[in-house]
Parts: C-alpha cells; sequence; structure tokens
C-alpha cells in the first residue's frame, strides 16, 4: 500500500486541470495535497530563523513561495514518517514525458530504499517517492541546518553525501520546464545581476 499526493495550490485550478488530465491518461491515480500559499503565509521569525542566511530572491525567488513550498513538503514528510506506507508526492507542474512502462510495485516493495526519485532533472523536489522512514531521515536532517537553499538542494546534497538510500528512475519519464508557470520564480531560476 501507498499514497500518491500532487502538491498544488487552491487558488491554481488551471494546474490542477492540466495534471488531472495527464495523470488520469497515463493511469496514475492520486489525490491533492493542498500546497501552503506564500500569498497567505504569515511569515514568522521561526520561518525567518529556519529559512536563515538564504539567497533566494538573487535567483528570481520569491521568497515567501519558495518557504511555502518547501514547509509542505516538510508537512508531508512529517505525515509520512507517522504512516506505515510509502508516500509518492509530485507537484503540480510535472509533466508526463513517456508513457508508464515501469513497474510500480517493484519499486514501492523495495525495503532497502528512504527516497527513489521519479525525475532525473537535479536537483529536484518535483516527484519522489518516499518511505517512512526516509522521511524520518530527511526531517532529522533538514531539522538539524538552516535552510539557506531550497530543499531541492537540500536533498541533493544528501544524495552525495550518503545520509539518504536512494535510486533513480533508468530513464526520464517525468519532467518539469525550470521556471515555467511558476509561482516561486516566475522569470525563471536566473541569478540577477547587479
Amino acid at each position: 500500500m501507498s499514497r500518491t499526493f500532487v502538491i498544488s495550490l487552491t487558488r491554481r485550478q488551471d494546474r490542477r486541470d492540466r495534471i488531472t488530465q495527464a495523470f488520469q491518461t497515463h493511469h496514475i491515480p492520486f489525490e491533492f495535497w493542498d500546497a501552503i500559499d506564500g500569498q497567505t503565509l504569515e511569515i514568522t521569525p521561526e520561518i525567518l530563523h529556519r529559512f536563515r542566511g538564504n539567497d533566494f530572491e538573487e535567483w528570481g525567488i520569491i521568497p515567501a513561495n519558495c518557504y511555502a513550498a518547501n514547509l509542505t513538503h516538510l508537512q508531508l514528510l512529517e505525515r509520512c514518517s507517522q504512516d506505515n506506507c510509502p508516500y509518492i508526492l509530485f507537484e503540480d507542474d510535472t509533466q508526463v514525458i513517456h508513457p508508464i512502462d515501469f513497474d510500480w510495485g517493484k519499486i514501492l516493495s523495495r525495503t532497502d530504499l528512504d527516497i527513489f526519485w521519479l525525475c532525473r532533472q537535479e536537483p529536484t523536489i518535483l516527484c519522489y517517492i518516499v518511505w517512512p522512514q526516509g522521511a524520518q531521515k530527511i526531517l532529522d536532517h533538514i531539522n538539524s541546518i538552516p535552510l539557506d537553499q531550497g530543499l531541492d538542494w537540500k536533498y541533493l546534497r544528501m544524495r552525495e553525501r550518503g545520509l539518504v538510500n536512494w535510486d533513480i528512475l533508468p530513464q526520464e519519464y517525468f519532467h518539469q520546464i525550470p521556471g515555467y508557470d511558476s509561482d516561486i520564480a516566475p522569470g525563471g531560476y536566473q541569478r540577477i545581476q547587479d
């Protein structure tokens, strides 16, 4: 057993419609997880402390929207860590670019993994599978450091340092056009020069 969530802002019905159609076409059952909205997020001292030292604005990123997206993933990791099944997580701008011909059950039955990437782009939190023990490992690490970069970069650093047991699909099935129709970085992720 597993649960599949698509992280999506309630105000972005256009994206919800688009991913619903794509996932129905490819027979991917899911439920929406209402994302924290950076437009209404109260930026508390605790949030500022968690994301201290970031350079989001230098990259064209709207900080409140990035905070909200990262906090939403952390919410789901917290829930997964308390659940007894893996979670398959997608962001609502995931694009399916290849027919799904791999075996979900084979991946989900693995007991040696903390996290399995469904997207070959790096860094990314676009789509992945996380097991309860992996969610707890990630939370323990993330809660011990500042989020001076987004979770996508922190996940990549955890992989590089061997802090999680991970695997990845052998070919590209899911993709994202960085910055396209983004609430986080509307102009794309490019360092803004003075």
